[in-house]
């Protein structure tokens, strides 16, 4: 497996651990927004914006 296929499982693995324990946290505006901003840069990056925007994560 390349470097680049462990990030993109790592960022995957990521964006479902934050999905799942989304309702364990209050997060405010501005830190949504940056989670948002982090997540669909790496979606860019990754080729990952269908999957994040099919599973609301962006």
């Amino acid at each position: 497996m390349t470097k680049y296929q462990q990030a993109k499982n790592k960022i995957r693995d990521l964006a479902a651990d934050w999905q799942s324990d989304f309702g364990n946290n209050n997060y405010s505006w501005s830190e949504l927004l940056q989670w948002q901003e982090f997540f669909s840069t790496k979606a860019k990056r990754y080729g990952l914006v269908n999957e994040f925007r099919e599973n609301g994560i962006i």
